[in-house]
């Protein structure tokens, strides 16, 4: 199933999110003409929250003037740490993420 995170595909720039990728989770990336694959490893099951956080972090680094594969890769690697947290914590699905740790983090 792909998802379309941020602007259309075409002459825009756009980010596309395949969810229950086997070991990976992919976020295709297409900026001037080009298309990148951003993969990441997965981790756990999914979790409440994640593409919120995803959003978040990826606004952030854009409004801040990262370029948009980078934005990408650095809201993918921060939503993966809060994973792998929670997944360390053994929290329940549906209770999030515990992102306040890692918010430190975002430069």
């Amino acid at each position: 199933m792909l998802e379309l995170i941020i602007g259309r595909a075409g002459r825009t720039p756009a980010c596309v999110k395949r969810k229950r990728r086997c070991r990976s989770s992919a976020n295709f990336v297409h900026d001037r003409g080009k298309i990148n694959l951003v993969t990441v490893k997965r981790l756990g099951l999914d979790r409440s929250g994640t593409g919120d956080a995803f959003f978040a972090v990826l606004a952030g680094y854009l409004l801040n003037g990262c370029d948009l594969i980078d934005a990408v890769r650095k809201a993918a690697d921060f939503v993966s740490e809060c994973i792998e947290y929670a997944e360390r914590l053994d929290l329940p699905w549906n209770h999030g993420l515990p992102f306040e740790e890692f918010l430190t983090t975002l430069k």
